[in-house]
């Protein structure tokens, strides 16, 4: 059967079967066929206009998948859809929209309607209306005031959509440069917090009117409501080139009393790098937080802005996380230390220790940061006792790290061999992801990997068969 006959089967299934579930599975397939079902767009347009609310949502849901393929073929189908931005039905009126965004900028005589819309109570409906004015662009500059608007909306999605849709129909600033000004100054912080992070992503604000965006970032830090303060913090998280008053703002913030805005405003200077660099000991101290995703977050900071250190707060505190009672912050530490001690004997005799450690993800995250220092005679005889672990992950990180630092590979083949024979899958993964990035000097593991790609498991052989494509290399 053709795709054509089978679409208008489908279609009269959707239009008069009584069943629900019947139809939504005749929508579920017109959707799947995609553009392939084109053809079909002049009757799915009229269904639209079906009094059968459940019917008209299918309808529109299938067109938004269609795309514009079906515009293509139904020139009418744009007025159709605009018409149903009116329906009493919320799902009818989301799905219309849907598909108004999937047409892009060939929705742009349907700006004012959608603009309309963006009154409707029912979050959904919002949320779809904003993406597709952000699809049509720049000749939806006229929604641009309502969209100003939502900058006050109580849900967070719908601000944030607010703003993506803003910028992307007003990117200058045009029609909106008086209004953005005017919510700095005089509204509520958390639409002050959103007002300036649109005038900082605007093309042609003013520098003045940049820095006062700037300035009411960091006041808002400061503001009563946590919630405030933590997207403040994001918001200034995004800046590519942070003024040095924003780093120490941001560095007196890790002492807030909730969790959530410490991390946020640690996430900020972590995406911040190099630059946050006056933050380091509130970032140091910060190591111990009570809890662990701040301290995550801090390794991960400290690991960019002071690497191969000598200060020894950065190494004490970073050292005493590889004993953290979070595995996650321990494994985190492992990873780091060796990048930001810069004393490599002391690193290798921590990591040496943590090898002993009762819990086997420590041990496998220890023999894997091994490999990140130098072999020095400790390093080297700690992974070869390594190779005796009772965990198998463990032994691959550690036999991996020793022919990374060109220990003869005969020491490290055994143990891959084991791995690949084994029934463990991820051990499996494990030793021919290593296998593939030590390229030739593991050749003689090359017809294990080649029996691999004969596996069940799909997901093996595409593994083996890449590490004999990078072996060819």
């Amino acid at each position: 059967m053709s795709i054509e006959c089978h679409a208008h089967e489908l279609i009269d299934t959707l239009r008069d079967s009584r069943d629900e579930f019947e139809r939504m599975a005749s929508a579920r397939s017109l959707a799947s066929l995609g553009a392939g079902a084109a053809c079909a767009a002049p009757e799915l347009a009229a269904l639209l206009e079906s009094t059968k609310a459940p019917v008209a949502a299918a309808a529109a849901f299938v067109l938004a998948e269609m795309g514009r393929p079906a515009l293509s073929a139904c020139p009418d189908l744009l007025q159709a859809l605009m018409a149903q931005l009116s329906h009493p039905d919320g799902e009818v009126r989301h799905w219309s929209a849907v598909a108004m965004g999937r047409l892009g900028e060939l929705a742009a005589p349907a700006a004012s309607r959608l603009a309309e819309l963006l009154s409707d109570p029912d979050e959904g409906i919002l949320l779809a209306v904003m993406h597709a004015l952000y699809e049509i662009g720049p000749p939806a500059r006229e929604a641009a005031p309502r969209l100003l608007k939502l900058l006050e909306h109580s849900s967070s999605p719908v601000r944030q959509a607010a703003i993506k849709a803003l910028l992307q129909v007003d990117p200058a600033g045009d029609v909106t440069r008086n209004g953005l000004i005017e919510a700095m100054a005089a509204s509520p912080p958390r639409t002050r917090v959103h007002a300036s992070l649109v005038v900082l992503r605007m093309s042609r604000m003013p520098e003045y009117s940049r820095s006062a965006a700037l300035s009411c970032l960091i006041e808002c830090l400061e503001a009563a409501a946590p919630q405030t303060r933590q997207e403040a913090a994001a918001g200034l998280g995004q800046l590519p080139s942070p003024p040095e008053a924003v780093v120490r703002a941001l560095a007196k913030l890790l002492q807030d009393r909730y969790e959530s805005v410490r991390y946020e405003a640690m996430q900020a200077l972590l995406h911040m790098g190099e630059a946050a660099k006056p933050a380091l000991a509130q970032m140091v101290a910060a190591l111990d937080d009570p809890e662990d995703r701040v301290r995550h977050a801090a390794i991960l900071a400290i690991e960019r802005v002071a690497p191969k250190t000598s200060d020894p707060d950065v190494v004490e505190g970073m050292a005493k996380r590889l004993e953290d009672p979070s595995p996650l912050v321990q494994a985190a530490a492992l990873a780091a230390f060796p990048r930001i001690c810069r004393d490599e004997s002391f690193a290798a005799s921590k990591l040496a220790q943590r090898l002993q450690c009762p819990d086997e993800h420590v041990r496998a995250a220890a023999a894997d940061a091994m490999r990140h220092i130098s072999p020095s005679e400790t390093v080297l005889s700690a992974l070869r006792s390594a190779l005796n672990d009772e965990c198998l992950l463990v032994r691959i990180n550690a036999a991996f790290a020793l022919a990374k630092h060109g220990a003869p590979y005969e020491e490290a083949h055994p143990t891959f061999a084991l791995a690949i024979e084994s029934q463990d899958a991820q051990a499996q993964v494990a030793a021919l992801n290593a296998l593939k990035m030590l390229g030739a000097v593991a050749a003689p593991a090359a017809a294990l990997v080649e029996q691999k790609c004969q596996d069940k498991n799909a997901f093996i052989r595409g593994i083996a068969e890449a590490v004999l494509q990078e072996w060819k290399k």
